[in-house]
């Protein structure tokens, strides 16, 4: 877990407006690795999650089928400018990206649950921190 920690850290160190493949390894079991291979969508620090999931967007039930796909086609829609390049794609429902390379406190902000709720429903694994994650971020991926 560590070796896949410091390799997406200097993937996301060294390109944080470029794509970058990783390739990381994680066990469930000493016997049984897990290869994750996919395009990464890499932010830069302190993306809160107002920023995941802007408010105006909270309206949406989770619960209903047709509102949570809808919810993931939300998803990052608060980034800065900056980011030229849309998670989930304009007239999308789902993300093309396999891993998210969040910055330092990747999450940070109040703990509202549609900010994890939108990444799954995006088609996102979730992401894997550069830097230690903001603390309501990492709890509410862990619910």
């Amino acid at each position: 877990m560590q070796l896949m920690q410091q390799q997406c850290q200097r993937a996301a160190l060294s390109s944080r407006s470029r794509r970058v493949l990783v390739e990381a390894k994680t066990t469930k079991a000493p016997d049984a690795p897990r290869i994750v291979r996919g395009t990464c969508f890499v932010t830069k620090d302190n993306i809160d999650t107002d920023q995941i999931i802007p408010a105006e967007y909270l309206t949406l039930v989770p619960s209903k089928p047709d509102e949570y796909e809808k919810l993931g086609s939300y998803a990052l829609i608060g980034l800065p400018d900056e980011y030229t390049t849309k998670f989930v794609e304009e007239g999308e429902m789902k993300t093309k990206y396999k891993v998210i390379i969040g910055g330092q406190n990747f999450g940070c902000g109040s703990s509202r649950e549609h900010a994890p709720v939108a990444l799954g429903a995006a088609g996102g694994p979730g992401p894997l921190p550069a830097q230690p994650q903001a603390d309501a971020a990492h709890a509410a991926a862990a619910v």
